[in-house]
């Protein structure tokens, strides 16, 4: 007899099972089996592969807020799946067909960039943040102030919605690029900043993450220009001609290179990239957003969304 990791038992002789030879005896190993699944933990029974074919540990749980330069929230996102394996996000378009002017389109961002910044190479912005939250946070109401009737609000009225917003909620710029600001100074904009203030948040448990922009506390209240609600497991748009944090209608978090991928050495995802310019062409990806112009050397706006080609990190 040889006891396997699940649980079951088999028998090198079949007719050491007498019983089975009948419809109840097989009726009978046939609740037995049923039974050893009911307490089978889920990790036995199936393991989480990602789209790029890398098995997921087991998602730590959540009881805390976590801020994005942390290792407990490395450990959590390198566990979980981040949108649908088959979500355009993470789509490898390595071996796609070119298109026709790809590289007059290449050509144009590499000219608008060195009339822009005076260099035509990429550069990092670090400034992007998040914070991971348990299930049970408490959704704090923000006031939307600019786009309200765009905005999700999740459960709030008009023109205010309920976000599970943590105390020490990250705004984008802090802390690398707000000096010996506090999270709570860069929270209010004690000295009227400004600028795009992004805000990520992220439930990992339940795969859900709200982000909004023009993020700020005034008298310890949050207000925000708009607010999206997203999953982490869908590919659902949100509604056409509704605008989101990027502008176009588009989720921020699944484009972010994270520090567990660089250490990891692969980024699994398409990239948030900025350019001078862009067309109008918007498709299936793209809701709304800022594009103006139908310059055919332009990046299309949906081009941003479906850029992934396995890119690896280097240095």
């Amino acid at each position: 007899m040889r006891a396997l990791g699940l649980g079951f038992t088999i028998m090198k002789n079949p007719a050491a099972l007498p019983a089975c030879h009948t419809a109840a005896g097989v009726q009978a190993w046939a609740m037995r089996i049923s039974i050893l699944l009911l307490f089978l933990p889920v990790a036995a029974m199936a393991q989480r592969i990602n789209h790029e074919g890398r098995i997921l540990g087991p998602l730590p749980v959540v009881t805390a807020p976590l801020l994005f330069n942390t290792p407990q929230a490395d450990a959590v996102l390198a566990a979980l799946q981040i949108m649908p394996r088959d979500s355009a996000w993470n789509e490898d378009i390595s071996r796609c067909t070119l298109l026709a002017n790809s590289a007059a389109m290449i050509a144009r961002v590499k000219s608008d960039l060195a009339v822009s910044s005076g260099r035509q190479n990429l550069r990092l912005f670090s400034e992007m943040n998040y914070v991971l939250v348990p299930e049970n946070q408490p959704a704090l109401p923000i006031r939307f102030f600019e786009y309200p009737k765009e905005s999700d609000l999740d459960g709030g009225t008009f023109p205010v919605g309920l976000y599970p917003l943590p105390p020490n909620q990250p705004v984008e710029g802090w802390p690398v690029e707000t000096g010996n600001l506090t999270d709570w100074q860069w929270q209010h904009d004690i000295h009227g900043t400004g600028g795009d203030r992004h805000s990520i948040v992220v439930k990992p448990g339940s795969g859900f993450f709200w982000e909004t922009w023009q993020a700020k506390r005034v008298n310890g209240n949050w207000q925000a220009a708009n607010g999206a609600k997203l999953s982490l497991a869908s590919n659902a748009l949100r509604p056409a001609g509704w605008t989101s944090a990027d502008a176009g209608g588009l989720p921020m978090f699944p484009a972010l290179v994270r520090y567990d991928e660089c250490q990891r050495g692969m980024v699994e995802h398409a990239l948030r990239l900025i350019v001078r310019n862009t067309r109008i062409a918007v498709g299936t990806a793209v809701t709304g957003g800022p594009p103006r112009r139908s310059v055919r050397e332009e990046l299309p706006h949906t081009a941003l969304a479906l850029s992934r080609a396995r890119k690896r990190c280097s240095g």
